[in-house]
């Protein structure tokens, strides 16, 4: 299993595992509607709902500005890493 299994997936699970961090990054909807909007004691609060927070409800524009560019840099450098560790795992298997 350890040297079959787990090696044939391991592209396809790091891809999942990429695809999930995305997602849950981008996560507003859902916390808000649960939530009504008002999340009791910063519970349920994503790094999304705080940019909408920061922007739209404290009038922090640039606090809210600060954090989109930050969750920027976070997702491009996850996908980067992917992308490299797609290549190098593409690159060992050609050999």
């Amino acid at each position: 299993f350890k040297a079959v299994t787990l090696p044939a997936i391991k592209s396809i699970t790091t891809f999942v595992f990429l695809l999930a961090f995305l997602g849950s990054m981008q996560l507003f909807e859902l916390p808000y509607l649960m939530l009504n909007g008002d999340p009791p004691q910063s519970r349920g609060v994503t790094i999304v709902w705080y940019l909408y927070q920061q922007g739209f409800e404290i009038d922090d524009l640039g606090m809210a500005s600060a954090v989109g560019w930050l969750l920027g840099v976070v997702l491009i450098t996850a996908a980067v890493f992917q992308f490299a560790t797609a290549r190098r795992e593409a690159k060992e298997a050609r050999l």
